[in-house]
Parts: structure tokens; sequence; C-alpha cells
């Protein structure tokens, strides 16, 4: 995916804020802006700080913005996750690395051929990818996201 594109729209089941398991389809959100974080995986240190940063940083922007982290990791291992650090944002699975690799995270066949890559986009009202994170430092990037953010409303 690149800046201005057409965000490559996917449909994928998760865990919402409320710790249950819905359906999240990315044109369902056209008119809203959304941020999709990808990330290796559940309980790591560094995947642990960062839903727990967005998880805080947009804890109250639900009318104004949709966002989700994606991993391979199930949604009993997400609301595992979810339960143990608080985490009140949205996180999808794509245990088949459908999204992940659409989205150029992780190239290979098999994603543990390949190290992943931590990356986040914020997508437009209009479904175009606004801005592009890649290979994502954890500190202060939900802020730095929340930023971006104010320019795309």
């Amino acid at each position: 995916m690149e800046l201005k594109e057409k965000a490559a729209d996917f449909s994928l089941k998760g865990i919402n804020k409320d710790g249950e398991e819905f359906e999240f389809k990315l044109s369902n959100y056209l008119g809203k802006p959304v941020v999709l974080f990808f990330y290796p995986g559940d309980f790591g240190s560094k995947c642990t700080l960062e839903a727990q940063d967005f998880s805080e940083h947009f804890k109250n922007l639900a009318d104004v913005v949709e966002i989700a982290g994606i991993s391979p990791d199930d949604s009993a291992s997400h609301k595992e996750f979810m339960e143990k650090y608080d985490i009140k944002i949205p996180l999808l699975s794509d245990p088949e690395a459908r999204i992940i690799k659409a989205y150029g995270i992780c190239e290979a066949t098999n994603i543990e051929d390949k190290e992943f890559i931590r990356s986040t986009f914020l997508i437009d009202k209009e479904g175009k990818i606004d801005s592009i994170w890649k290979d994502v430092n954890v500190n202060g990037h939900a802020e730095e996201v929340l930023m971006a953010l104010k320019g795309c409303e």
C-alpha cells in the first residue's frame, strides 16, 4: 500500500473493546478516519507497550476515528492479552497473514520466514492511505499518529 492509494478493503474477526468477538470490515468505516496498526503478536514487551499507548491515547476518540490492531494471533489470544493489560481498542486476527501481506507488512509466503515490519496506516475518510509508518519505534508512536490524525480530519 502506498500513500494516496485506496486502502485494500478486508474483513477480519477480532475482539472489541468490551471483550466480545465481532467482524471488522474496513469499508464499513468510510466517512471516518481509520488507524490500523500491525504488530507481531500479543504479549511481547513492545507489542504490549504499543497496544497500551494506542488504547490510552485513543480512548476518548471513538466518535472521531476507528482504530484497530492487527496481528496473526487468534481471538482467544487477543482476549487474554486485552484482559491482562487492560487494552481498550479492538484487536483483529489475521492468522493466514492475508491482510498483513496485502499491506506489505510481511511479503514472505509464510509469515515466520521473514521479519515482521511493525507498521501503522492512517486511512482518511474517503478510504485512501493518508500516512504510513514502517519499522515503528513504539515509544511516542501513538502520539505521533494522533498528531497526524488532526491533519486528516
